[in-house]
């Protein structure tokens, strides 16, 4: 007898979940959508509203420490050998990810992942140019920022080879492996799965400029992202840039630093060449 009372509520139930409403769907919020420069804020959704995945959002990152972090993500391939290694994301797309990423986890909720999805164009044969998408997913959970990196240095010209009509770039998933390769952790990162990595972003050694670290045979070990300390003060608080802001000369001052560090250049023509760069922005 109770069962049969019990029936018509089950189906009810089973009517229910069966609605649209009722299914966890992700819902994904355009942030920044530019020809260079993508930004979403993705996040699950039930009944209506977001599923609170408890992270520790918004967070106020300053863009130099997010620079400094992405600065050190590296990545090998199978193909690799065991000591080599290669820098997950071009100099030229550390800054602008690093600044999108920052403002975006300011406006975040403890709901929501942060996908970043920025394109490098590269000439070739002087007038042919190619664009290389870098794309990962990013949230803030236990005082550490999680960075999944989906495409490294990914060929567009392979989207227009595909089936894909509407030639819609890959939204990356942090759940899948779409590039065989794995990253390698440095100093102040940690591994997050095989191709993600978290650093506790509260820790002042992204703060402080290190110049780069060679091994046996003078090879760079490790890129300088060229900054001032910060300011003193409540941490993860974004400071003034004191840099230049113009990607194009950040990257001389990028090379120029390297060419110091190898021997190539004296001290004093770093000096020379380095004050005429600061005086261009």
């Amino acid at each position: 007898m109770h069962s049969r009372r019990r029936l018509p509520a089950l189906l009810f139930l089973l009517f229910l979940t069966s609605l649209p409403g009722c299914v966890t769907r992700s819902v994904t919020d355009t942030l920044v959508d530019s020809d260079t420069m993508k930004v979403y804020a993705r996040y699950n959704s039930r009944l209506g509203e977001p599923v609170d995945r408890f992270y520790q959002q918004p967070a106020s990152i300053s863009s130099q420490r997010l620079a400094r972090i992405l600065s050190l993500l590296y990545i090998r391939t199978d193909e690799d050998g065991p000591d080599e290694q290669r820098t997950a994301i071009a100099s030229d797309l550390i800054y602008p990810i690093a600044n999108a990423l920052s403002k975006a986890l300011r406006n975040a909720d403890s709901s929501q992942q942060i996908i970043v999805m920025a394109i490098r164009k590269s000439t070739h044969l002087v007038a042919f140019r190619r664009k290389y998408l870098t794309s990962l997913t990013s949230w803030v959970e236990n005082d550490m920022i999680y960075i999944i990196l989906s495409k490294v240095e990914f060929d567009l010209r392979e989207v227009r080879k595909s089936r894909n009509k509407a030639r819609q770039l890959p939204v990356p998933d942090p759940n899948e492996e779409t590039m065989d390769f794995r990253t390698v952790p440095q100093y102040g990162l940690e591994t997050a799965g095989r191709q993600g990595i978290k650093a506790n972003w509260r820790d002042e050694y992204w703060s402080r400029v290190k110049t780069a670290e060679r091994d046996g045979k003078g090879q760079i070990k490790r890129r300088t992202i060229l900054q001032q300390s910060e300011i003193p003060g409540p941490v993860g608080v974004p400071k003034p840039a004191t840099l230049p802001s113009s990607p194009s000369v950040l990257r001389e001052l990028a090379d120029l630093e390297e060419a110091r560090q190898s021997g190539a250049i004296t001290e004093s023509q770093y000096q020379r060449r380095r004050k005429e760069l600061m005086e261009q922005d």
